[in-house]
């Protein structure tokens, strides 16, 4: 079973709210992972070349002295656990990235693997699906809202 809790993340050059998985004392290493500042910093490099136009629209915004809001979230949804993992004990992670569009609805989502690692697919698109759900007051330069790159991990613990 998934519990729940709300954490803050820094990754992708952008802080929000989100819904991850309670992290239990035995699962540490993994915690540990998906908090890494070096990992996170990889993870963002390879976002910010997947969606190279909307951070170059932040960046010129950032180099210009422009006021930039990030989205704040306001509806999360929990991904599922995959049955298919579940019954065999697998547990992981993926890191999820995505815009955050001016109305506020995650669009261009895409999974980020890390070098070297090997995503589940299970995993990836239950971590897509509730991110297709989630919803966002929207990003703004000089108050206009803006589509905004976002990237957080999904991690899939059983308690």
């Amino acid at each position: 079973m998934l519990a729940l809790t709300t954490a803050q993340f820094t990754g992708c050059g952008t802080q929000i709210s989100f819904p991850i998985q309670k992290i239990r004392a035995t699962r540490e290493a993994q915690r540990k992972h998906f908090e890494d500042p070096d990992v996170a910093r990889h993870v963002s490099q390879l976002a910010m070349a997947k969606m190279a136009d909307l951070y170059a629209t932040l960046d010129k915004s950032s180099r210009e002295k422009r006021t930039v809001t990030a989205p704040r979230l306001v509806k999360a949804v929990s991904p599922q656990y995959p049955l298919s993992r579940r019954i065999k004990d697998v547990q992981g992670g993926v890191w999820i990235a995505f815009a955050a569009d001016v109305e506020g609805n995650t669009t261009r989502i895409e999974s980020i693997p890390e070098a070297g690692a090997i995503e589940d697919p299970a995993f990836v698109e239950a971590a897509k699906q509730a991110v297709r759900q989630w919803k966002f007051e929207p990003g703004k330069i000089d108050g206009t809202p803006i589509v905004f790159p976002l990237c957080v991990p999904v991690v899939f613990e059983l308690e």
